[in-house]
């Protein structure tokens, strides 16, 4: 299985990757592009080149994942009857699923899948549960300040010690734990699974 990733940052990728390895037990071939950083933002808009140029070669798969960083509505399964007004009234989750470009499928080339995720309120959520299970019960519900702050010491970490952090904890963490604790994870986990039928 070949998978492109669409993340807004290299140390995000590389604890993207570790999970849905985790989530397919199974080690697909990973293609990753630096592009500028933006949220939301800047994902939406490298969206269509990303799906592109992973369609052109032959890619299973675009997994995309962002931070929610504080946008409301939070997604909820009831928006799936009404993506695009919900993503009209701010649901980052929506937003993304309604700018999934429509490409050609068919001989030769397999229709392209996306699997989409967006941590509430930052990926630091899902490592911040997965380093200390017993305190942090309900970690989508912290700032994503404080969720920084108490994973990594700092708010702003340069990208190797991010790394040295991040990437251990998607590595060990409880996978069904971590997706009753982080509603954001299980869809996006649930997305993952859909990559391969």
């Amino acid at each position: 299985m070949k998978i492109a990733y669409l993340v807004e940052d290299q140390s995000d990728f590389a604890v993207i990757n570790v999970l849905v390895r985790r989530i397919l037990n199974e080690e697909p071939e990973a293609i990753y592009r630096e592009r500028r950083p933006g949220g939301v933002t800047g994902v939406r808009g490298n969206l269509v080149a990303v799906a592109w140029e992973a369609w052109h070669s032959e890619t299973n798969g675009v997994v995309v994942v962002v931070d929610n960083d504080g946008a409301l509505p939070l997604h909820e399964p009831a928006h799936l009857a009404a993506q695009k007004t919900q993503a009209d009234k701010g649901c980052n989750y929506c937003q993304l699923v309604t700018s999934l470009p429509e490409l050609p499928g068919g001989p030769p080339l397999p229709p392209l899948r996306f699997a989409i995720g967006v941590a509430v309120q930052a990926l630091e959520a899902w490592l911040l549960f997965g380093a200390d299970r017993k305190q942090e019960r309900e970690p989508e519900k912290l700032d994503r300040r404080v969720l920084k702050q108490k994973l990594y010491g700092a708010q702003r970490l340069p990208r190797p010690q991010r790394l040295a952090v991040g990437k251990p904890i998607a590595e060990n963490v409880k996978l069904d734990e971590l997706s009753q604790a982080c509603p954001s994870f299980s869809y996006f986990a649930e997305s993952v699974r859909q990559l391969r039928s």
